[in-house]
């Protein structure tokens, strides 16, 4: 529910004639537009010609004065219930910020993480260098087992070689004897028949056969011919048959394939217009991913950004330290320099020889080699402020980038919470049209009753105007007289001394009411 929802009611009773009595003083009026306050006067013209009387005997004064305690104890509820809502809205915020704060914490705690696993990346950076040196080593132990190896191979490859010479030696021996028994074993064994002689014996063995002679009678006579031929035009006959047979089959085959195209064409048509149903929604979710995909890109864009602009920070911070160790390099050269000269200064005043040529070479390098120092003195400073300034700049961009980061991780659960949110401003919503159509019964109702007091006036005013204007009032007239001193407005609780009095106030406060709605 909005703000502007929230603060629809506000307190509307004004000053009575009976400030003391405060009856209504729980009455409470939507604000509402005055284009709605006008239609609310053009759907209602029985309002504008209201006229109330004095209660008959089907509704007393004190059941109306009940009628509208009952509508302000509804209204006291409605108001109750609005309260509610916005206490449940505030809450839900209340709960969004405690999100909120728990990412941070979540965030931090991830951070710390990171250093952690950093200085553990250094602990294993160590511990490889180790390994390295220790591989190294092996290495070294691994080549002299080779060259070991290799010695030892050689030697055995060449017993390897003696040893096969001896056994080619060897087998020449046993083929040379193998030979020799397989002489002798020829020479005792009888000759074997040779292939062509089993051929011919096999040839001989077979025998025709009988089925493949050529038969004498083979020729057909004139009466196996026209018994042929009636046959023929037997099966002629039948297959005609069965032609035109077919031939009904295929027109009803036409017909149902006819019926069949239309359905089907029918069927196409429905399907054509589910299919373009189809492809509208499908192009709408289209245009909605491509929308969403776009984002997903731009944020995918500005983050490569941000890194490559780190990247190009990083680099220059390390040309920077590349620099600043030059620099320092050279100031550590020139503090050399100047100590060296210095010591020649203080050997050749201690030898004595102190010749002016000398002295003035001497001082002139010493100046130059302090203007060196101090340009090299001021070019350290210069370089330490540009990397600070880099390390700052460098700092900014990785918050950017984390930032940037942190947004793209909270698009989804922000997502979730604003559909989460929306259902329950949907479901207030429902809830507001269902009091608002509450109140407008309870409106109903209202002008039911003003109708039905109308009605009552209207049916007392008739036997009071058949008595003379002049007639004096009997002992029973007086007494309700004395009664109508106590008549109370049901709208704003004075009170009136007589019955006329009385309906002339209900009147006005009615139409007052109505004109302040």
């Amino acid at each position: 529910m909005s703000t502007e929802a929230a603060m629809a009611v506000s307190a509307a009773p004004a000053s009575h004639l009976d400030s003391g009595d405060d009856l209504m003083s729980d009455f409470v009026v939507l604000s509402k537009s005055p284009q709605e306050e006008s239609l609310l006067v053009v759907e209602n013209p029985a309002l504008a010609q209201l006229q109330l009387s004095l209660p008959s005997g089907d509704i007393s004064l004190d059941e109306a004065e009940q009628c509208v305690r009952d509508l302000l104890r509804e209204n006291r509820e409605l108001k109750d219930v609005l309260v509610q809502n916005s206490q449940k809205l505030r809450e839900q915020y209340e709960t969004f910020v405690d999100w909120k704060q728990q990412l941070s914490r979540a965030h931090e705690q991830h951070r710390q993480a990171l250093e952690r696993l950093q200085g553990e990346k250094a602990a294993l950076v160590a511990q490889a260098d180790g390994l390295r040196q220790r591989v190294e080593e092996s290495e070294e132990r691994s080549k002299a087992l080779g060259r070991d190896l290799g010695e030892q191979t050689a030697a055995l490859k060449q017993r390897l070689a003696e040893a096969e010479q001896r056994c080619a030696q060897l087998q020449e021996k046993v083929r040379a004897q193998e030979e020799l028994l397989a002489r002798e074993r020829r020479g005792s064994e009888p000759e074997s028949p040779t292939p062509s002689q089993r051929s011919q014996e096999l040839l001989a063995s077979c025998e025709p056969v009988p089925g493949l002679v050529p038969n004498a009678g083979s020729q057909m006579s004139v009466s196996d011919v026209l018994v042929q031929l009636h046959q023929e035009q037997t099966k002629t006959a039948h297959q005609s048959e069965q032609i035109r047979y077919l031939s009904q089959e295929l027109l009803k085959l036409n017909l149902h394939v006819k019926e069949s195209s239309e359905q089907m064409t029918c069927l196409k048509a429905k399907l054509s217009q589910v299919e373009a149903r189809k492809v509208e929604v499908a192009y709408h979710e289209t245009a909605r991913l491509a929308q969403l995909e776009a984002a997903l890109l731009e944020k995918d864009a500005v983050v490569r950004a941000l890194q490559e602009q780190s990247a190009q920070r990083a680099s220059e911070v390390d040309e920077l330290r590349q620099a600043l160790l030059k620099a320092e390099q050279r100031q550590e050269k020139a503090k050399t320099d100047y100590a060296e000269l210095l010591r020649t200064w203080q050997e050749f005043e201690s030898s004595g020889d102190s010749g002016e040529h000398t002295f003035v070479q001497v001082e002139a390098r010493r100046g130059a080699l302090r203007r060196q120092l101090e340009e090299a003195r001021k070019e350290v400073q210069d370089k330490l402020v540009a990397l600070a300034e880099r390390d700052r700049q460098l700092t900014g961009l990785r918050d950017e980038r984390t930032r940037l980061r942190q947004e793209l991780e909270l698009m989804p659960p922000l997502q979730a919470q604003v559909d989460l949110f929306r259902t329950d401003y949907m479901a207030e919503m429902e809830a507001r049209v269902g009091l608002e159509s509450k109140v407008r019964e309870q409106q109903r109702t209202i002008r039911e009753l003003e109708e039905r007091v109308a009605g009552l006036e209207l049916a007392q005013q008739q036997p009071s105007r058949a008595q003379p204007a002049g007639s004096q009032a009997s002992p029973g007239d007086e007494s309700a007289s004395l009664t109508d001193s106590n008549l109370r407005c049901p709208l704003c609780g004075a009170s009136c001394s007589t019955r006329n009095a009385y309906i002339r106030h209900v009147q006005s406060c009615a139409d007052s009411d109505t004109g302040f709605r």
